[in-house]
């Protein structure tokens, strides 16, 4: 990833584009025209990471931020567009894949850089996977001990990753 001043700007799409492709190409273009290296996305699917159902009262129900997540979804074939699009203008295109397959369409789709979320730093194969690619790695490690860092450093390294950029981000949600 390149850097015009030693610093690089990621702009941070993540699963915010309504789940419409225009609006998520639009935010490409914006965050080109802002200045941004790169515009990052999440490459993720709703029943691989979150469940249908949840218990209340001991009772099983429908978990209703499993319809929300539809939304959240960045359909396989719009990782190209995206790409084509941040090309186009000259920022470079990156995504967080929450699942194995989605590294391979990450790879596919001509990523230079994968990210890696600070929840998945102990998804062993998903770094190892990772880690294969030769890419260069962004990996977040909000919320881990050293000791989980340091696991998840050697593992990429001895899959052959490309660059390892660590970033430190204090995983605190407000409660609602």
């Amino acid at each position: 990833m390149h850097s015009h001043s030693g610093v690089t700007c990621i702009a941070e799409v993540g699963s915010n584009f309504n789940h419409n492709l225009d609006m998520a190409k639009r935010y490409v273009r914006a965050s080109a025209e802002a200045g941004a290296d790169a515009v990052k996305f999440q490459t993720l699917k709703k029943h691989l990471i979150i469940s249908p159902v949840t218990k209340v009262k001991g009772e099983v129900v429908p978990y209703p931020v499993y319809d929300i997540f539809k939304s959240a979804e960045l359909p396989e074939s719009w990782h190209y567009e995206l790409k084509k699009e941040a090309d186009a203008v000259g920022i470079e295109f990156i995504s967080t894949p929450f699942y194995l397959e989605a590294v391979d369409l990450l790879v596919d789709v001509g990523v230079k850089t994968i990210k890696i979320a600070s929840g998945d730093i102990t998804f062993f194969p998903l770094l190892e996977r990772i880690g294969k690619t030769g890419k260069d790695v962004l990996l977040s490690t909000g919320a881990s001990t050293p000791e989980e860092i340091q696991r998840a450093v050697n593992l990429l390294r001895d899959n052959g990753v490309g660059g390892l950029t660590l970033l430190h981000c204090v995983a605190n949600y407000q409660p609602k």
